[in-house]
């Protein structure tokens, strides 16, 4: 396959792609776009129970871009709020702690992809994230636990496959274009293709950010049927993971919507419990119209 004048097999890209991936990010580790310090600063502080409001107020202040997006966030519909909201302590004590660090990831992992995503299967990459945060929030939503702490894990799933983007620019989109596997069997071709695979990336890339523990865990063992986590929070995101795909936001060129059956649904959701896999199922078509609705308003927060 050619994309741009240029072969993109796995052998081609192979050769092409050295040193692998993982020494690349480890030597580059100064030279690639950091997630914005403030973001990465409201993701540690918020992981403290007894932080305050002011404290997350003089984080987002720092940056200006993180400052404009929380007025903005502040003032859509989606949030709910009404009238004009023009300072950041009024934004903050409106849109609460765990909202905040939600919007902080969003906007900083917009931006550490920078250029990139303009590219159609960087586009994919994002869609799937926010599929997968909004997904996720709405088990939260429907079986309980914080549907702002479940939102940041689900953004940060992949991580690691957006650090592979700003690490391999050109070779890792063309590898998506030109895949036609997902799942565990993805994972090898990246292997073979880079030396790594995204969730390999994502372990080493949370360590490096100083995340808290429970995102690495997501980041790094969300493809991992057999792995655990200290709380339930990796298998729901493993959950909201393939529950996204099977709603058709794909890494890879969209499959079949064979795929999109109930026997698949049941699989997909077979991290969870039975109980919160009932509650899922029997409400599955409202969960798809709001994860939808929310990816597309996220999206809209972005747009000039």
């Amino acid at each position: 396959m050619e994309i741009n004048g240029q072969t993109t097999g796995l052998a081609a890209t192979t050769a092409r792609v050295t040193p692998p991936a993982k020494s690349r990010l480890l030597r580059r580790n100064c030279e690639l776009p950091p997630i914005p310090s403030a973001a990465v600063t409201l993701l540690g502080l918020l992981a403290n129970d007894d932080v305050g409001i002011a404290d997350v107020t003089d984080a987002v202040s720092v940056d200006a871009t993180i400052s404009a997006e929380v007025l903005r966030a502040a003032n859509t519909a989606y949030y709910g709020i009404r009238g004009q909201v023009t300072s950041l302590p009024h934004a903050t004590s409106l849109l609460g702690i765990t909202r905040i660090r939600a919007l902080a990831a969003t906007v900083g992992l917009r931006r550490y992809l920078g250029e990139w995503l303009k590219l159609p299967a960087v586009v994919r990459c994002w869609k799937h994230n926010l599929a997968t945060a909004a997904t996720a929030e709405q088990i939260a939503l429907r079986v309980g636990g914080s549907p702002a702490d479940a939102y940041t894990a689900g953004l940060l799933h992949d991580i690691g496959r957006l650090a592979l983007i700003v690490a391999h620019p050109r070779q890792y989109p063309a590898f998506l274009d030109a895949a036609d596997v997902r799942g565990r069997a993805l994972l090898e071709l990246e292997r073979d293709l880079l030396g790594m695979d995204h969730c390999e990336a994502g372990l080493w890339f949370a360590q490096q950010l100083m995340l808290p523990q429970v995102f690495q865990d997501v980041a790094g063992h969300h493809h991992n049927p057999d792995a655990e986590g200290p709380t339930d929070m990796l298998a729901r995101v493993t959950a909201a993971c393939e529950l996204a795909e099977w709603m058709g936001y794909w890494v890879t060129p969209i499959p079949s919507l064979a795929d999109q059956d109930p026997v698949a649904l049941d699989r997909v959701a077979r991290s969870l419990t039975m109980t919160q896999r009932l509650t899922l199922l029997s409400e599955v078509r409202d969960l798809v119209t709001d994860v939808d609705e929310q990816v597309r308003a996220t999206e809209s927060m972005f747009q000039s």
